[in-house]
């Protein structure tokens, strides 16, 4: 029975992972735009998510 619901959950991750990337990549802007992150920080976490 769990192993359906990790199936189903590795193809829902799939699915969503580009919409969340986007949404993440404008909070982090957001956030370097006001000074809570520095512009390294933003890079640094950015490759991060260029890699997934």
């Amino acid at each position: 029975m769990s192993q359906p619901h990790r199936q189903l959950s590795a193809e829902f991750s799939f699915e969503v992972l580009p919409h969340r990337q986007a949404e993440a990549l404008r909070e982090l802007g957001e956030l370097r735009d006001v000074d809570i992150i520095t512009d390294e920080e933003f890079e640094a976490t950015k490759k991060v998510l260029d890699r997934l």
